[in-house]
């Protein structure tokens, strides 16, 4: 198999370069379909179970502007592996709140990325507060 390296910070994760071309374009995409509101509620959510030092990123399908619907995938990325029923908990809470299917990818800074993780590490856009 034909494999690329994909950078994630610390450690680097190999791909195919099928999959590689794949995701390179998105790579560099921070648009996404998300209202404030919606962000706004997805990070007190999510900051309101597990804590305010978790990182939230967007990526999957919301990224793309020219498609319509799709469910919200979101990255969590923290220091130490979250708990499975805090995460059960945010999806409910977020699913009920914005009326939209959600996915959680969970992913700890203290393990090694599986090619998911790494491929949503890249893709993923930070979800921030407007100022």
């Amino acid at each position: 198999m034909d494999t690329v390296t994909v950078k994630t910070g610390s450690p680097a994760s190999v791909i195919s370069r099928n999959d590689a071309r794949l995701i390179m374009p998105l790579m560099e995409h921070t648009a996404m379909r998300l209202t404030h509101e919606q962000v706004h509620i997805i990070l007190t959510t999510v900051h309101d179970i597990v804590g305010g030092d978790v990182e939230v990123r967007l990526f999957g399908s919301r990224l793309d502007d020219n498609r319509k619907g799709g469910d919200l995938d979101l990255l969590l990325i923290s220091s130490t592996p979250l708990p499975r029923l805090s995460l059960a908990e945010i999806k409910c809470k977020l699913e009920e709140r914005l009326y939209l299917p959600v996915d959680i990818l969970a992913y700890s800074r203290d393990k090694k990325p599986s090619p998911f993780q790494a491929i949503a590490l890249n893709q993923g856009c930070p979800l921030k507060e407007a100022a």
